[in-house]
């Protein structure tokens, strides 16, 4: 998979999270820490990078942050 800009115009097929908010800094205080991004007070995660085996800890994160 092409990533960090190797292959500009290249797409890859993702779903993603959107939570109002800025949760980034709970979320990477979480034990297992869960890394996102944010802008205009929205929290984003995108789940390609997530396996479907962590999708609790991912689950119990958001919850502990308040999403």
């Amino acid at each position: 998979l092409p990533g960090a800009g190797s292959a500009p115009g290249v797409t890859m097929p993702s779903v993603g999270v959107v939570i109002e908010g800025n949760l980034l800094e709970p979320l990477r205080q979480f034990p297992t820490p869960v890394i996102a991004r944010s802008r205009d007070d929205r929290t984003s995660l995108d789940l390609r990078s997530i396996d479907a085996a962590d999708d609790q800890i991912v689950i119990d994160a958001l919850l502990a942050a308040g999403g």
